[in-house]
């Protein structure tokens, strides 16, 4: 079962990022099923969030430092199969978790058609 690690919100992209982790975190991901757009829409209009992220560390079988799945019915986006710009969230949040230690990652997304995303934080 899956417990939620941490929650963040970026205002600027209104993207939000559900972090989890418990047994077979990355696999649990994995094997997530799509939820249902008009369920999304009807609790909550998308004036604050236009798209959730959900991760968890690590990978099933995959040298990757996160897995992800990216989810944004408020466009007209029920998964996106690979996104680039939640990543553009997400590396500094993992970074974060990472306790700054760490600049680059690879990632795992791991929708049907799945993708793998080499991130780089650049200095600001």
């Amino acid at each position: 079962s899956l417990e939620l690690r941490a929650m963040a919100y970026c205002s600027r992209t209104r993207k939000l990022i559900l972090h989890v982790e418990g047994e077979g975190g990355a696999r649990a991901i994995e094997n997530l099923r799509v939820p249902a757009p008009e369920r999304l829409i009807a609790a909550h209009d998308g004036a604050l969030v236009t798209g959730v992220a959900i991760l968890a560390a690590g990978g099933s079988g995959r040298e990757v430092d996160f897995t992800s799945r990216y989810f944004a019915p408020w466009n007209g986006i029920t998964e996106d199969p690979v996104n680039g710009s939640s990543h553009t969230i997400i590396a500094p949040y993992w970074a974060h978790v990472c306790g700054g230690a760490q600049a680059e990652f690879v990632a795992h997304q791991a929708s049907p058609r799945g993708g793998r995303l080499l991130l780089r934080l650049l200095e600001s």
